[in-house]
């Protein structure tokens, strides 16, 4: 409501459809790899703003492909500051930032729980060692244990680095639908609203 206050409505809306396409198409393939038929459509338009849900979150991850004109970087960098967010310059390669750092993070946690370690164990350790507010494995069970498993397939497949390598636990507990909060199992069990009872 606030931006179609401030913006002309058919501009935005044609905008928010270019920016949808262009997502979809950053999310699956790196912006320098696009098409040349989606390319040469938004060619001057193509940055990946890559924004953190939920809202709440203050980051918001540039990043920049071959093609990006340094007036789309500037426009896309002050629009995020206007909406109260803090952007940071990320390399065009899979993962962007983050999900380079965390992810990995989440699945070496997964190769301790396969390896003997207690989920409460690890996600102790690391929220009193580390001072994080949420544990890894609590996390990946919070975002979903495929959607882990598939960022991190996807670096994988990305960097071809052996580091990246998916924790075979992980693919075990997404064939056995254990994905869990939203399915109630995962490395812990939930009640229906979503709770943690086990």
């Amino acid at each position: 409501d606030i931006l179609y206050q401030k913006y002309d409505k058919k501009a935005l809306t044609d905008k928010v459809c270019k920016l949808a396409l262009l997502k979809f198409w950053a999310e699956n393939v790196q912006q320098t790899e696009l098409p040349q038929d989606v390319a040469r459509l938004f060619i001057r338009e193509l940055l990946n703003e890559d924004i953190y849900f939920p809202f709440y979150v203050k980051l918001v991850e540039l990043v920049r492909g071959l093609a990006t004109s340094d007036d789309t970087y500037r426009k896309v960098k002050e629009f995020a500051g206007q909406i109260g967010k803090t952007t940071v310059d990320a390399p065009e390669y899979p993962g962007f930032m983050v999900n380079r750092i965390l992810v990995p993070m989440q699945n070496e946690a997964a190769f301790m729980v396969m390896e003997g370690s207690s989920p409460e164990d690890v996600d102790n350790a690391m929220k009193l060692g580390c001072n994080h507010p949420m544990g890894p494995i609590e996390l990946t069970d919070f975002v979903g244990i495929d959607t882990m498993l598939a960022t991190m397939t996807g670096l994988y497949n990305g960097f071809h680095d052996s580091k990246y390598r998916p924790c075979p636990l992980l693919e075990t507990m997404v064939k056995a639908g254990h994905l869990g909060r939203k399915t109630g199992q995962g490395f812990y069990k939930y009640d229906e609203k979503g709770n943690k009872i086990g």
